[in-house]
């Protein structure tokens, strides 16, 4: 859209509002509805019809200090963007064709980090508390160990494995055991795995 083009678009929305006023109809404010499933995939609406095509897509560790720089960019057309992989808050705005923000931004949305595929994650155990498991998603944030000593009443940080372990060495502590996945905020990420139980005995 040219310069000319924009002021022409601008004077017909004015033109618009005028005769909203006059006829006392009241003209909705702009916003942009943003959605996610908890894992990054964004889809969107606007309850108005946008003069320009893009979006930019804006990413924050905590809901509450936006960079300035974009995360993304992609087509207001589309609905939708898989920004899963990536953990934190996003929000869109419309970008005009010189890639500056037309505000309102939308709502924020957060998003664990994972891809969406549901979790499942297998205990075993050797029946002394020594601990290995697979998992079928990728553990980027490693996972914590859950202990409890009836299978009723949980602690479930009460150890942890590091991105890329998949063991746990809980010998010497009685009870029963549960693994799940943690995301970058150290929340814990449902499902558990299966329940193992430990004797407590360290064998030689």
């Amino acid at each position: 859209m040219t310069q000319g083009q924009r002021r022409t678009w601008l004077a017909l929305e004015e033109q618009k509002r005028r005769r909203n006023r006059a006829s006392g109809s009241a003209q909705p404010v702009p916003a942009i509805l943003l959605g996610s499933d908890g894992h990054g995939h964004l889809t969107w609406t606007l309850n108005f019809t946008s003069p320009y095509d893009q979006i930019s897509i804006y990413q924050s560790a905590d809901g509450v200090n936006w960079g300035t720089d974009t995360f993304d960019g992609w087509d207001l057309a589309a609905g939708n963007r898989d920004c899963s992989g990536s953990a934190g808050y996003f929000r869109i705005c419309i970008s005009d064709y010189d890639g500056h923000d037309v505000l309102p931004y939308s709502n924020s949305v957060y998003s664990d980090g994972l891809s969406g595929q549901a979790v499942n994650i297998v205990l075993s155990s050797d029946g002394h508390g020594h601990l290995t498991w697979t998992c079928n998603v990728s553990a980027d944030f490693g996972f914590t160990i859950g202990h409890s000593p009836d299978g009723n009443t949980w602690d479930d940080l009460y150890d942890n494995a590091n991105p890329g372990q998949f063991v746990g060495n809980e010998g010497g502590d009685p009870g029963y055991f549960r693994v799940a996945l943690l995301d970058g905020d150290g929340h814990i990420v449902l499902p558990y795995s299966n329940v193992v139980y430990s004797d407590g005995v360290n064998p030689d």
